[in-house]
């Protein structure tokens, strides 16, 4: 039996030696590898190079296959956009970056209406709740507990303003004192003295130590 141009002799006596017949030795065609377009062909040598050098072993620096970079497009962009997902979720389904993401909004100026990436430590988020807080001199705890009570967003929380309560003087404790007597309520009595009700209880307690 004639062997196929493409199978060498050396071929032939390799099977031979690892236990193939001779017939099938001669007559099995050579499988021919298909390399993998993602890995092989485009991993050169130099790539693998600056791979050990920066630490990784020659196995995985050889076997991990390149990371294809996506060329974003604007209408692909704006599609995910108006899916209100955060800009890191938004960059792992079009297959970037997040950084890459932020620089292709701010080139184009979008505005994003999804969640803003995650600030690092020491960095301030100037559109936060806290932040907003602090420039309108405000406390935060104080415009998130009228939110919790009222059931209202942080901007009607904020227009509520602060409320300006009066001194506890020894001659208020002395009203409040007669006003109790009366009959009132403390929470009714700190509102006719325009003060707060748990600080003015506090207050009479210890005046009447």
């Amino acid at each position: 039996m004639t062997t196929k141009p493409e199978l060498k002799k050396a071929t032939i006596r390799a099977r031979i030696r690892s236990g193939w017949s001779r017939e099938k030795a001669e007559s099995t065609p050579l499988l021919r590898k298909r390399h993998n377009k993602i890995t092989k062909p485009e991993l050169k040598k130099a790539t693998i190079r600056a791979r050990i050098r920066s630490g990784w072993s020659r196995e995985k620096a050889e076997s991990t296959p390149l990371i294809v970079v996506h060329r974003l497009k604007l209408n692909d962009v704006l599609k995910i956009e108006a899916d209100g997902l955060s800009l890191s979720s938004s960059a792992y389904i079009l297959g970037v970056t997040t950084p890459t993401l932020c620089a292709f909004i701010k080139r184009h100026n979008l505005s994003w209406r999804g969640k803003r990436p995650n600030f690092k430590n020491f960095e301030k988020n100037p559109n936060s709740n806290l932040q907003k807080s602090i420039a309108l001199g405000l406390h935060n705890m104080t415009i998130h507990k009228r939110m919790e009570r009222l059931q209202c967003s942080y901007d009607e929380a904020v227009a509520i303003g602060n409320r300006k309560f009066t001194r506890i003087t020894k001659e208020l404790i002395l009203k409040a004192i007669e006003l109790k007597n009366s009959g009132m309520t403390l929470k009714d009595t700190a509102k006719q003295l325009n003060c707060d009700a748990q600080w003015l209880g506090k207050k009479i307690k210890e005046f009447n130590k």
